[in-house]
């Protein structure tokens, strides 16, 4: 499955103080469409909001030929979407109180999912969801089959002290997160679960990721790309960071193993 999907960290602070994000990275803006396959689809509509959310869903079965509403949201609206299979799918709504995440018979039956610990960024991979735990954020949690009405959680991923994770994908058989060390030492990795089983890759270990400076992060697996914000120098502790006038993205093409770097002005 392909997810076109980036990471805007503009609006993670709106997230944090409505309790949860439904998001790529900290924070994205409301993605217009999701694709299960290439017939399957929802897609957002209306005016948005002040919050970014729009006030309704359509769906079709048709490749777009065609489409009905499924939802209808006019308080706080919707503001992410994403289409998981023919039948299935989650939305965010952005309210700052009780379960802000649903599931869906493709509009048929509506569930809030009660996401504990509550976390951002959350992405659904199959039929379970994934989230990082916050406010810490070192801690990659699933429900596996959350859209199938299971609740039940686990830890399938946690980062020492110095490290935090930044965004998450959906990956086919689990999801894959990119972690950040903040210290004098910095590295910057990909933590992939799939099929029940965990490993880290390094992206880079040159002080060149600061915390919160990660543009995109897209999977067309096992394609997986990352744009953060350039670093002038060593950003040593949290909070000491440099930013550049430019951009660094990293691609690899095997799903992690190895990568290619290239700056941008």
């Amino acid at each position: 499955m392909t997810f076109r999907l980036s990471i805007l960290l503009a609006g993670a602070a709106l997230a944090v103080a409505l309790g949860a994000s439904f998001a790529r990275g900290a924070s994205a803006p409301a993605s217009l469409e999701s694709w299960a396959d290439t017939t399957h689809g929802w897609r957002s509509i209306g005016r948005q909001n002040m919050f970014g959310g729009y006030p309704a869903i359509q769906a079709t079965e048709n490749g777009g030929r065609s489409w009905h509403t499924v939802r209808r949201q006019a308080s706080y609206g919707i503001t992410e979407i994403q289409r998981t299979t023919a039948s299935d799918g989650i939305v965010f709504v952005p309210r700052p109180r009780d379960p802000v995440f649903v599931r869906t018979d493709n509009g048929r039956r509506w569930r809030p999912i009660p996401l504990v610990p509550r976390g951002f960024p959350v992405q659904a991979s199959g039929r379970d969801v994934f989230w990082i735990a916050q406010p810490d954020s070192r801690r990659l949690y699933r429900m596996r089959d959350a859209l199938l009405g299971q609740t039940g959680t686990a830890v399938v991923a946690s980062l020492p002290a110095n490290e935090r994770f930044e965004a998450v994908q959906p990956v086919p058989g689990g999801a894959a997160a990119v972690a950040n060390t903040f210290d004098q030492n910095p590295q910057f990795s990909l933590v992939v679960y799939r099929y029940g089983t965990v490993r880290t890759f390094s992206i880079a270990s040159k002080p060149l990721i600061c915390p919160g400076s990660v543009h995109t992060f897209s999977i067309d697996w096992p394609v997986v790309t990352v744009v953060a914000d350039e670093v002038l120098s060593n950003p040593g502790p949290l909070g000491a960071c440099l930013f550049g006038v430019g951009t660094v993205a990293f691609v690899s093409s095997d799903g992690g193993a190895t990568w290619t770097q290239t700056t941008s002005p």
